[in-house]
């Protein structure tokens, strides 16, 4: 009767151990999920701040502007080294 217990128990840790195996792969994906979710919004809040600013020393909309020129523009405005910039 034991060696039969000890088989149930065994197929009960394998199965949690499946169990918490998957639980990890699932919050792993949720938690890489959410992370380029918030790394989108602020590239894009990035990217509405620097419109703004450049809306507001041009004195006009900057639609249409490359994400390069608006790094190029905060380098010179803010004098920091331009190697950041791809040369592309």
């Amino acid at each position: 009767m034991s060696s039969y217990f000890g088989f149930e128990l065994d197929k009960i840790k394998a199965a949690d151990e499946e169990r918490g195996r998957v639980n990890r792969e699932e919050w792993s994906k949720s938690v890489r999920e959410e992370a380029r979710v918030l790394e989108q919004e602020r590239a894009d809040r990035m990217e509405r701040i620097a419109s703004a600013e450049l809306e507001k020393i041009v004195g006009k909309p900057a639609r249409g502007v490359s994400e390069k020129d608006i790094l190029i523009f905060f380098a010179r405005k803010y004098r920091l080294p331009l190697y950041f910039v791809s040369s592309d």
